[in-house]
């Protein structure tokens, strides 16, 4: 729009000289290239003025804007947004959270959803501008979780597992070179070595989730020998112990000790157990008569009344006799079970051992 200030009537030309308008308020029509309008007042009484002239100069507006990269995002991601470079242009991007930027790039960290929405670049070169909008969209990062059946025993078939996602695909990764791109998995006969962290990556969308671990314990069984079956003397005590430092220990007797002492014959029964994981072990233990009766003389004359100088040592195994002279001299050494001895004369009954000193 031209507007002319003047008392007479005004005439609009353009630089050809054809008579576009006549009056003071002249509205251009769209012009597309750089033009010369003229004007001339004439009066009433018929008197024309000097020309008056208005150029207009056309800038061309910059070309509309090209948005270039993502238009989805994943959270906590980092939104790069660019145009193509102009010379000597300004550059405006505005966008949701009050968002501004000045140059031909919108650079934003750590994407997150209230970010979400349509962000709008203007170019101006020159004075004149043009401008074109982006709808962004986050993508929620996937869901994670480890579960798991540990601590499980030794022996036991382990669980690892994460919720399902419709095309999503997972990364395990664990303990001895474990590897699994399945969302349920099992280890069967799980050992210390698959004691660990797991950790696990699930991608869905494009997205990865965040980086998770959990820690696992496959937990060993007691490891313990209560040791053969064994025979004691009445009256003689023994003790029956395993290695401290188990949970708890529960024996047979009722004691919940990792030691007992006992005088009685029977089986001993003893479960450990070590974080929930438990082993068992008994011992067969024989109470007998270890007396034995020792004479302090005999009188070997054939008259069978005291002929034989003889050992009496019940359930004996092993014995060792030594025959000493007045002197002190041994005159015999006899190992066996069973023995009589008359003079020099000895008889074995079944190999066995006496001595008139024992040992």
């Amino acid at each position: 729009m031209l507007i002319a200030v003047a008392n007479g009537t005004v005439s609009w030309y353009n630089d050809s000289m054809p008579l576009l308008f006549i009056g003071n308020t002249f509205n251009t029509s769209s012009t597309i290239n750089t033009t010369a309008y003229i004007i001339f007042q004439t009066d009433a009484n018929g008197c024309t003025s000097l020309s008056d002239t208005v150029l207009i100069s056309v800038k061309p507006i910059p070309a509309l804007p090209i948005i270039t990269g993502d238009t989805t995002v994943c959270e906590h991601d980092t939104l790069s947004l660019n145009v193509s470079a102009v010379i000597n242009a300004i550059y405006l991007w505005t966008g949701p959270m009050g968002y501004t930027g000045n140059s031909s790039q919108a650079f934003i960290t750590n994407f997150n959803s209230s970010q979400q929405g349509i962000y709008n670049v203007s170019v101006t070169a020159d004075g004149c501008s043009n401008q074109r909008a982006q709808l962004i969209t986050m993508i929620q990062l996937p869901s994670n979780p480890i579960y798991t059946n540990a601590p499980v025993c030794e022996g036991d078939s382990l669980q690892l597992y994460t919720t399902n996602i419709v095309g999503g695909s997972y990364v395990w990764q664990g303990p001895s070179g474990y590897s699994s791109q399945q969302s349920y998995n099992t280890i069967q006969q799980s050992t210390f070595f698959n004691s660990g962290y797991y950790h696990l990556t699930v991608i869905a969308d494009g997205c990865s989730s965040v980086f998770d671990s959990l820690f696992v314990n496959i937990v060993q069984y007691p490891v313990f020998n209560l040791g053969n079956d064994t025979t004691i003397c009445i009256g003689s005590p023994v003790t029956l112990s395993v290695p401290s430092g188990f949970s708890s220990y529960t024996w047979n007797t009722g004691a919940m000790t990792n030691f007992i002492t006992t005088i009685d014959d029977g089986t001993y029964w003893l479960t450990i157990e070590n974080s929930g994981c438990a082993k068992t072990d008994s011992i067969a233990i024989e109470v007998i008569d270890c007396s034995a009766y020792i004479p302090n003389a005999f009188t070997p004359n054939n008259d069978g009344i005291n002929d034989y100088f003889f050992i009496n040592y019940h359930n004996a195994r092993q014995m060792h006799l030594v025959i000493l002279s007045s002197w002190g001299i041994p005159v015999r050494n006899l190992n066996g079970v069973e023995c009589k001895y008359q003079k020099a004369e000895i008889q074995c009954l079944k190999e066995p051992i006496f001595l008139a000193q024992m040992q």
